[in-house]
């Protein structure tokens, strides 16, 4: 299996995702599945963690399928944080917020190197919400 998502935290505030090797889009439809039935279990916000440090590529239709998960707004989505992205995905990324400046509402998202940096990112987040 090339992508495992899972409960990042015991408190079930946190998911994460992680990317190995090579996916396809009916793997990663099967593990969105999954996604909603863990944020449709919990009444709080649930973060992401998306960690493509040994992702080895992207499926063709990346920018299209990342266009339609940030239209979808699940109630209980929170803050979602890249891991290991290239820093041409970066770009794309800043392009899609000029681009659609309405998607970051209801998709928040930042980039991390690491899952520490990532973890710390929602932890100051968090503190600032509260």
């Amino acid at each position: 299996m090339s992508i495992k998502v899972h409960w990042y935290d015991d408190d079930q505030t946190i998911i994460q995702y992680e990317f190995v090797g090579e996916w396809v889009w009916e793997e990663f439809e099967a593990r969105y599945e999954d996604t909603l039935v863990m944020m449709y279990s919990v009444r709080h916000k649930v973060d992401f963690i998306l960690d493509f440090r040994h992702n080895e590529s992207f499926p063709d239709g990346f920018l299209d399928r990342l266009i339609e998960a940030a239209e979808y707004n699940h109630p209980n989505m929170g803050i979602a944080l890249y891991v290991g992205v290239p820093e041409v995905m970066k770009a794309v990324g800043e392009m899609l917020e000029m681009l659609y400046p309405h998607l970051v509402d209801t998709y928040p998202f930042e980039y991390a190197a690491t899952v520490a940096e990532a973890e710390a990112t929602l932890t100051r987040h968090r503190s600032e919400w509260a």
